[in-house]
């Protein structure tokens, strides 16, 4: 299963595994672990404002893409990975 929203709302909780969010928060991003209450990882996803979201569960990675256009793939702990034909 994956989870997806668009989001115009500043602040935005995606699932990304049991107990393990993503927070949008404008261009930026935290993974926090809510059953911990921490903050495991804050990053800046993008120039323009962060707009959509999308869970990968099968490949273990998110997407966020933004109001600038660009769609960028992470890890399930925020790294960026590289996507396409292998």
């Amino acid at each position: 299963t994956g989870g997806q929203c668009g989001v115009d709302d500043p602040r935005t909780l995606l699932t990304i595994t049991p107990g393990r969010y993503l927070l949008r928060r404008g261009r930026a991003a935290d993974i926090v672990d809510l059953r911990q209450q921490q903050t495991l990882n804050s990053f800046v996803a993008h120039r323009g404002a962060i707009r959509a979201l999308a869970v990968d569960d099968a490949a273990g990675r998110f997407f966020t893409g933004s109001a600038d256009g660009d769609i960028k793939a992470r890890n399930q702990a925020g790294a960026a990975v590289r996507v396409g034909p292998s």
